[in-house]
């Protein structure tokens, strides 16, 4: 019987990687298969587990469709890495393989189907058919409007969300152990010893998800269904954390305990970077939304969640400024040793937009943010007196801002000292004069931030290729080994790293490789192994392999070649 054949928009489609060591095997499976009538589109292909894993890296594909029997890392070991780095990713095994074992293996790792080669078009069009069916109804169900409204009653009911709410947006005076048994007593699971604070925002939907007016994707419905997906994988990974809507953004607070405080900081960072990474997967699996995502700093106490909820919000307003960004930790924006303004009278997201427009901003984001400052100073018809308070808050933000990145105000308002800059704002007697003043000196620290953050980033660019280059000889030499050393969290470095450079860490790690194993084939009388070895790749056959995709050919016969030269 013929399989029912749709036809698909692209943007309607399921992503596809096929991984198989058999290049002809790759061929006839891509070349006769109608993926598109089908609901799906190849957006990639690898020879190999270790390939396959770069791959995936670079495209996150829907589906994966693996071979069993493979070089260098073989189809059941890249499913384990799968379901520990990409969850949302299926999985599917296509073997010659018929033994019990691989079987049970491909169940515990999670994998959708286990199917036994040869395998014909026709078995493989309905593989794919109930492929989609599977991943539709995961969507379908999820976007559910009944679904939704009934998890809305069951998540947030009254008195629970007033307790996470009272520690989002003040700072408690209750101590901590009355807090966690009120948390304990609402049903919200927190560990005692860590907490952190990550708000998601969403930036953008699917275009062919938009045009769908009956499908919940927007307002209240969306920000259910958000919630509903994050509090499911929370609870699957059995996380210590909790969600809620809070003005129409979805703030988690994470928790653990960390009995050696100090030393665990930075793990728990990690840990919830990670899980923020799969939670911002699944959101645009699930949902057909993009979400960008602020983080707090860590506190060590249940009543200071507040600062790392506003850090949260901070940081997300960094993420305007940089749309290629979409996590951002408020520890890789803001200078570790800048203490907040307090007690100022300014409007704090007035304030916030402020600080942010000349961090990360331009010219007219600091004069659109100085307006609505000023707009909301005038409406208070202020005294003489009111306003050179109002300009002393101002300028105290501006000289904080600026030692903040290491700029002298006075030296940039061409003054011996800041006294005189105060002084100054005695003359500032209408707020015309005071919004002129303001707005030109602001703008001109902008300039000089945005100066000292371009030579930031180019050391921080050359900081990490120097630590790529002594580092690579070390066969575990991961992303995270690399962003521990620099203090920096993987997301801010990734996109960093890959704007300055034009390449990602996979690939520059590589070619750092590659090019050492050029220098020790042309100068030295070392086998492959040993030069496998000595550039940090532990498998001979993998190294070659690399080699040969890198340099066009094998490694003896760029020896051979380089020393007939």
């Amino acid at each position: 019987m013929q399989s029912t054949i749709d036809h698909y928009t692209l943007e309607d489609m399921y992503t596809i990687l096929l991984v198989d060591d058999e290049t002809t095997v790759r061929d006839i499976i891509r070349g006769k298969t109608p993926w598109e009538q089908l609901g799906f589109t190849v957006v990639g292909e690898a020879g190999n587990g270790m390939e396959a894993l770069e791959a995936i890296e670079e495209s996150i594909p829907d589906v994966v469709i693996t071979d069993i029997k493979m070089p260098y890392m073989d189809g059941i070991a890249l499913a384990q890495t799968i379901q520990q780095r990409y969850p949302a990713i299926t999985t599917v095994i296509l073997s010659g393989f018929d033994e019990f074992s691989y079987a049970q293996s491909a169940i515990r790792y999670n994998v959708s189907e286990y199917v036994l080669k040869p395998v014909s078009s026709e078995d493989l069009n309905q593989l794919l058919l109930r492929l989609k069916a599977r991943l539709d109804t995961e969507i379908t169900k999820r976007n559910d409007l009944a679904a939704l409204q009934a998890t809305f009653r069951e998540i947030l009911p009254l008195m629970r969300e007033k307790f996470l709410l009272s520690l989002l947006t003040a700072r408690q005076m209750t101590d901590d152990s009355a807090l966690m048994e009120r948390a304990r007593l609402f049903g919200i699971g927190l560990k005692r010893d860590l907490f952190m604070v990550a708000v998601l925002e969403v930036t953008r939907q699917h275009q062919h998800l938009e045009d769908k007016e009956s499908e919940p994707q927007n307002g209240q419905l969306l920000g259910i269904a958000i919630i509903k997906i994050v509090n499911e994988i929370l609870d699957k990974e059995k996380s210590d954390s909790v969600a809620v809507d809070f003005n129409n953004q979805t703030t988690i607070l994470f928790s653990m305990d960390a009995p050696g405080l100090e030393s665990q900081e930075m793990l728990f960072t990690k840990l919830v970077f990670r899980k923020l990474e799969h939670l911002r997967t699944y959101i645009s699996k699930y949902l057909g939304v993009e979400v960008t995502i602020g983080v707090g700093a860590p506190v060590k106490s249940l009543k200071l969640v507040n600062s790392s909820y506003m850090q949260a919000v901070t940081a997300l307003n960094h993420c305007t400024f940089f749309p290629n960004q979409d996590i951002v930790f408020i520890k890789d924006m803001e200078p570790r040793n800048a203490a907040a303004p307090e007690n100022l009278r300014i409007n704090d997201q007035l304030r916030t937009e402020f600080t942010t427009a000349i961090k990360l901003g331009d010219d007219n984001s600091i004069i659109q943010a100085l307006q609505s400052m000023f707009d909301e100073l005038a409406a208070s018809n202020p005294t003489q007196e009111g306003l050179q308070t109002y300009m002393l808050e101002l300028l105290g933000i501006l000289s904080e801002t600026a030692a903040g990145h290491g700029v002298n105000l006075a030296r940039l308002h061409n003054t011996t000292t800041e006294n005189n800059l105060f002084g100054e704002l005695q003359n500032l007697s209408t707020i015309g004069k005071a919004f002129r003043w303001v707005s030109a000196f602001a703008c001109k620290l902008r300039e000089a931030i945005s100066g000292n953050r371009q030579n930031s980033h180019i050391r921080f660019v050359e900081d990490a290729k120097q630590l790529i280059f002594r580092l690579h000889t070390d066969m575990d030499l991961g992303l995270e080994t690399v962003c521990d050393q620099l203090g920096v969290s993987p997301s801010y470095f990734s996109s960093t790293f890959k704007r300055e450079t034009g390449t990602s860490f996979v690939q520059y790690l590589t070619m750092t490789r590659m090019e050492r194993a050029k220098e020790l084939l042309k100068g030295t009388d070392l086998k492959t192994y040993e030069i496998a070895e000595a550039v940090g790749i532990n498998e001979s056959n993998y190294f070659s392999f690399c080699f040969k995709r890198y340099a066009g050919i094998s490694p003896s016969q760029y020896r051979a070649s380089a020393r007939m030269t």
